[in-house]
């Protein structure tokens, strides 16, 4: 006996799915869409589009944009996020590359460096810093390099730690102009307190590598600490303390009194 399987039950491909996501992004840089909206246009039952839908927001791409009222059942509009619209601009890399030569004509390579050093120290100045210990500095700093799109390694040797890149973030316009490796040395030395050295590989496939050398601890404040009128100071000597009403001086008619009764005794 032979089966007969009914392809449209069947479960979807990786290629599928991948295909799916894709239209579902693509609509939604349209506008809002609901999982109806968007079922009836990419063609797969409304399921597939919840499943995808999840994934998108687990990843970030997709966020919820508000409820459209219907006559039966409200329904979510979903919406793209504000990463995913910067994922789908290609225009950051050669907008960069001619804003550095326009620079450098108009100011020439010395001063096109300085700019680009400045650049750094702003990005890692925009960044919040909270912690003070050589050792996190470095951590955030490589943090940093990874939320900017850079797969590092980190190497300790004895005077220095040493960061190797898995290719460049900035490769297009490294290849180009050099200079702009200035602007990552800068910001790394902002965020870690340190002098940075780069010595970036540069080529048909540039990585980035950065020489750090260990910043100092910074000196802990003195603790103050309050030292109560009984207790004796470190040198030993007695601190004077200010008599209170009941170690007052005697009052010196009574003590007057005192001496005189005690003369007419000794008389007798």
């Amino acid at each position: 006996m032979r089966f007969r399987y009914d392809t449209a039950m069947t479960r979807p491909q990786p290629e599928d799915e991948a295909a799916t996501r894709e239209r579902i992004l693509a609509l939604l840089r349209r506008g809002p869409a609901t999982v109806h909206d968007l079922s009836r246009e990419v063609d797969v039952t409304p399921n597939s589009v919840r499943v995808q839908l999840g994934r998108l927001e687990r990843d970030g791409l997709v966020r919820r944009a508000g409820v459209q009222r219907r006559l039966r059942k409200p329904a979510f509009l979903y919406a793209l996020s504000a990463e995913a619209e910067r994922g789908f601009s290609k225009a950051y890399i050669p907008f960069l590359a001619s804003l550095i030569d326009v620079v450098r004509d108009r100011l020439g390579p010395d001063a096109t460096a300085d700019v680009l050093r400045e650049v750094g120290r702003r990005l890692a100045a925009a960044r919040p810093r909270h912690h003070a210990a050589p050792e996190r500095r470095v951590r955030d700093a490589l943090d940093f390099l990874r939320e900017l799109g850079g797969a590092v390694e980190v190497e300790r040797q004895a005077e220095k730690v040493v960061v190797r890149g898995l290719g460049c973030p900035l490769a297009e316009v490294v290849r180009d102009d050099a200079r702009v490796c200035g602007a990552m040395e800068s910001l790394l030395s902002e965020i870690v307190g340190a002098p940075v050295r780069e010595s970036c590989h540069r080529g048909d496939r540039p990585s980035c590598c950065f020489e750090i050398d260990p910043p100092a601890t910074p000196p802990e404040a003195p603790v103050a600490t309050k030292v109560r009128a009984s207790q004796t100071p470190l040198d030993g000597t007695m601190k004077p303390t200010t008599p209170t009403a009941a170690t007052k001086t005697p009052n010196a008619n009574a003590t007057g009194r005192d001496t005189e009764r005690g003369a007419a005794i000794r008389a007798r």
